[in-house]
This record gives C-alpha cells, sequence and structure tokens, in this order.
C-alpha cells in the first residue's frame, strides 16, 4: 500500500495538540484583555500642609522634646502654658481626628488666667485642654521652676519633669527633680520618683524619654536613670567633666550612653561612658593627636569629632601642644581631620584636606553622611589665629572610602552675598541626606542656601535659619524658621524650593512640636504676653490609579 503523503490539517488528525494549542490561545486572549484592565487603585503619601487648628492665648508655649511631645495617635500635644498666674502642665487636643478633621477647623482659646469677655465671645477657653500638674506663678517665677514635657509612653500616658523647687506633694518647699506621669482619661499625674538638687544653678541640660520605659537626664556633672515601671530612680554618674563651666558632655539619641571630652594628664580623650553596664572606655585617646567635641550620628551609630595634630614646639603644654583654633569661649568647631567612630570605639574613617581646617561638620539625616566647611587657617607665633577663611562645602559618606563631593565653591555665590564672614555653617539636612541647608553670612547680610551633590547651590531665602537642631522632615521637605532680624517666618523647603506657611509675624516664632504627619509652630509676643499656635496636618493619604 502507498503512503499516503498528501497534505491533512494538524488539527484533524492530532487530537492531543490540537487541544494544547486552543488551551494556549485561550491563554493569549486573557493575557491581552488582562493588559487592557485598569491596575489596582493604591494608596500613597503627599506633602499637602493644611492648618487644621488655631490657638491663640495669653501666656507661653513651652516644650523641650518637640519629637516627643505629640501623643502616638497624633491627639494630644504635651507642653507647658506658662500663664499670668498660674502655670501648667497640659495636653492640648490637636484637632487631628475626625471631629477636627481639616473641613471643620477649630479656634480656640486658651488663657493663663480666666477669659475675658472678648475671649469667649470669640472661642472657648480651651476647655478641652487637660491640665495634669498647676502651680501659682508667685511660687514658680520667684523659684526658677523648669517646666519639661518628656513625651508619651501610652496614646494616653505621658511623662514630664518638674524641675526646681517643688510646689506640691511630700517634697513641696524643696529643689530637686521630679519625675510625674500622668493618665490623660483622668487627668491624674502620678509622682514616679525624685532627687534633691539642692544647688541653685543646676539645671536640666539633657532629658530623653527612653523606649523601655527609663527616664534619662542629665543635670550639670549628675547623670540621673528613672525607672517607670518600678518607680526608682539611680545617680549613675555625679562626676561628668566640665571646663571653665563648658559641658563637653552629650548623651546618645537613646539615653543609654554618654560621650565626654576629658582633659587631665593622667587621662585624656574622648570617652563613652554605657549606662547600664557602668563601664568607660576611651573612644580615643591623646597623643600625637586631640579629639574634641563629639557627636552622635540621628541614629545612635557613630559619633563624630574633631582631630588636631600636636605641634613641634617642646616648649608648649597641655592643649597648647595642639593646632587648635581657638574662639572666645574655647576651641572653634575646627580641626585638620574629622574621625568618625563607632560605638566600641573602631574608627570607621577620618576625613581631611590638604591645607585645608574642616569645620561646622553636621550630620545629615541619613546618619550616613556629614557636611562640613573647608578653609585655610593661619597661625601667628604663638599660636594665635591670624586669619580663617571658608572656601568650600563638602559631603562626605562617613562609612566608605569615597571622597567628598564639593557641593559648593563659596566663591562662586560672593556675587550675591557680597563677601563672604567665617560664618558659614550648616543647619538642617533634607531627608534621606539629600542635601543640606546653610546659614551664610556676608558682606549684604544672612542668607539660607542649600547645598546638594544633584545641583548647583540655589538660595532659599534671605535671613538666618533658627531651628538647627530640630529636623521635622516630610516626604522630601525639611521644617525650618527663618528670620531676616525683624520678621520670623515657617519655611518648606525642599529641592523644588522653599514654600511659607501661613504669614510672617514680628513676633519669636518657634517649632513647638513635630510628628510623622503633624507640625505645631507658634509665636510669642512679649510685649503682650500672648501666643499664636498653629497646628498642621503635613502629610495626606491620596487614591492614585
Amino acid at each position: 500500500m502507498r503512503a499516503d503523503l498528501s497534505f491533512k490539517p494538524i488539527l484533524r488528525t492530532r487530537p492531543i495538540i490540537r487541544i494544547t494549542l486552543l488551551l494556549v490561545c485561550v491563554a493569549m486572549v486573557l493575557s491581552q484583555l488582562s493588559g487592557c484592565a485598569k491596575p489596582e487603585p493604591k494608596t500613597v503619601a503627599t506633602l499637602d500642609p493644611v492648618e487644621i487648628r488655631t490657638l491663640s492665648f495669653i501666656g507661653r508655649l513651652d516644650t523641650r522634646s518637640e519629637d516627643r511631645c505629640i501623643s502616638p495617635d497624633g491627639k494630644y500635644l504635651l507642653a507647658a502654658v506658662l500663664g499670668e498666674k498660674t502655670d501648667r502642665m497640659v495636653a492640648i487636643p490637636l484637632g487631628s481626628d475626625d471631629a477636627l478633621s481639616p473641613d471643620k477647623a477649630s479656634s480656640s482659646k486658651v488663657s493663663g488666667d480666666e477669659a475675658s469677655p472678648d475671649e469667649v465671645s470669640t472661642g472657648e477657653v480651651l476647655s478641652d485642654a487637660i491640665t495634669l500638674y498647676e502651680a501659682d506663678t508667685s511660687w514658680t517665677h520667684h523659684n526658677l521652676v523648669q517646666w519639661f514635657p518628656l513625651g508619651w509612653t501610652l496614646d494616653s500616658e505621658c511623662v514630664f519633669a518638674i524641675h526646681g523647687w517643688q510646689a506640691h506633694g511630700p517634697h513641696k518647699g524643696k529643689r530637686g527633680t521630679a519625675i510625674y506621669t500622668a493618665d490623660i482619661e483622668s487627668g491624674n499625674a502620678t509622682l514616679i520618683s525624685y532627687v534633691d538638687v539642692p544647688e541653685q544653678g543646676q539645671i536640666i541640660e539633657e532629658a530623653v524619654l527612653a523606649e523601655d520605659g527609663k527616664v534619662y537626664v542629665r543635670i550639670s556633672g549628675q547623670f540621673l536613670e528613672y525607672d517607670l515601671e518600678s518607680r526608682t530612680h539611680r545617680l549613675v554618674r555625679d562626676d561628668l567633666p566640665s571646663y571653665y563651666g563648658i559641658s563637653v558632655v552629650t548623651m546618645s539619641p537613646k539615653g543609654d550612653q554618654i560621650v565626654y571630652s576629658v582633659y587631665g594628664e593622667d587621662k585624656s580623650g574622648v570617652y563613652i561612658f554605657d549606662v547600664a553596664s557602668g563601664a568607660e572606655k576611651p573612644l580615643v585617646e591623646t597623643g600625637k593627636s586631640l579629639s574634641f567635641y563629639p557627636s552622635w550620628s540621628p541614629d545612635g551609630e557613630y559619633i563624630s569629632m574633631y582631630t588636631v595634630h600636636r605641634v613641634d614646639d617642646a616648649s608648649a603644654s597641655g592643649v597648647a601642644r595642639y593646632d587648635m583654633v581657638y574662639g572666645e569661649d574655647g576651641p572653634r568647631p575646627s580641626a585638620q581631620e574629622i574621625t568618625i567612630v563607632d560605638p566600641q570605639g573602631t574608627v570607621v574613617r577620618s576625613i581631611s584636606m590638604e591645607g585645608q581646617y574642616l569645620s561646622h561638620a553636621y550630620w545629615l539625616a541619613d546618619g550616613g553622611s556629614l557636611v562640613f566647611v573647608s578653609g585655610p587657617v593661619a597661625f601667628g607665633k604663638w599660636g594665635e589665629v591670624l586669619s580663617a577663611e571658608y572656601e568650600a562645602v563638602w559631603i562626605a559618606d562617613v562609612a566608605g572610602d569615597s571622597a567628598p563631593v564639593k557641593v559648593a565653591d563659596l566663591a562662586s555665590i560672593e556675587a550675591e552675598t557680597g563677601k563672604l564672614t567665617p560664618f558659614v555653617y550648616p543647619v538642617a539636612s533634607l531627608p534621606e541626606g539629600a542635601g543640606a541647608l546653610l546659614t551664610v553670612v556676608g558682606a549684604k547680610g544672612p542668607s539660607v542656601w542649600l547645598v546638594s551633590p544633584a545641583a548647583p547651590p540655589s538660595k532659599v531665602a534671605d535671613g538666618q535659619w533658627q531651628t538647627s537642631r530640630l529636623t521635622p522632615v516630610y516626604i522630601d521637605s525639611v521644617v525650618g524658621i527663618i528670620s531676616d532680624g525683624i520678621e520670623s517666618s515657617v519655611y518648606l523647603v525642599g529641592h523644588n524650593g522653599a514654600t511659607r506657611l501661613g504669614d510672617a509675624t514680628p513676633a519669636m516664632t518657634s517649632i513647638v512640636a513635630y510628628s510623622d504627619d503633624l507640625l505645631v509652630t507658634s509665636s510669642y509676643d512679649f510685649g503682650e504676653n500672648r501666643t499664636e499656635a498653629n497646628v498642621y496636618r503635613m502629610v495626606s493619604e491620596k487614591t492614585v490609579e
């Protein structure tokens, strides 16, 4: 029989293949249909400042731990209201809940005393503020009481300190530091622990409410630990060093370690002390070089310090043996090197430039980079500073070995600033370390500039940045106060420029508190003893296709 060599469609002769190809075709159609379907909407955080509440009151609003004074749920501000007749520690509703959404924003009046008739007619007397502790001002003003809001442990539980002469409780009439917790649902404050501090000049210089339920407080040469759970305290150190009244001690962001400079014949250098173990060890000892002014990175992973070299002068003694740049009150923040170490004492990096002194080092928000200013310094026969100039601004990766990046040639901006003075210093960081802000003082006055590796330097505004120790960042921008000496304004600054929040005011303006999405600012009029405070929701969630 002859083989049938005529063409026959495969679909008719191979059922298995036929089914397979049919499935492939269906899959292709479904794939095309799915490509045409709309993607699922998603929610993203966007920068969208909206004022949600305004407060006007007699007296002054006082906070200390600005990044911890807003409750975790964003509903309350822990602050002291220092009025004319009464000082209070209060929890103030911020209007960030559904009852006070942006379209229902309220304006309220809070008074340190009773409200006047015109205040009552324009709004309530902040009847929703919860008083946690109060004292007559005839007591507090004459006895130098320091009010210190510390932060929150729960949505409804906060912690604060009253330092100085005590007005209430078992220690009334004594001078010391009392730590309180307060429940805002009941309005009751509970004394956790008290320590006598009899000397009039001793004040709280640093205080941290740690996540482990402990409070760490530095009072001059003393360092104390308060345990909120056990309601006990212990004196960790009473011999922290200071020289000529200048403190050289700084706490870690968590409060669990402290670093300090020691200048002595038998012990000299930068040392670290662990609060839990009580162990002290040198980070960098003095020898052929001397290090000073240690500074923690925002995440507590690194410590930077200035390092100067020893001079070739056998007659010199003490710190005079080193090429330090002196100012009126001690060494300037300037040296031949910047040394970065970790808390174990390992030198991570040393940054130096031939013939240059590095000054005003400032940690960027990412915790992994520094911005600093460089320029030559000329010394006289006796070590006096003949001249100190600034030439450039740099950003350096502290954990790598890449060369620092020049982000500004200062000579190139003198056409707009006039001849620069020695006052050029970093004041703030953009989020993720994407850039830095500088206050630059020239012959034409002060101005604020943005520098980054991504673009040439650009002027943000005329005036000086007033809030260099605060870092309220939102999405890709940072908030700060800029003052031209007459008026102050709240600015939101990012790579795309600067936006002013609210109107400029001749009063003293400050950042009272901030969280991931809220910002509280206040303007205080000394003459009228009146504060205007503004609450902003900075970030909103939007649905995008």
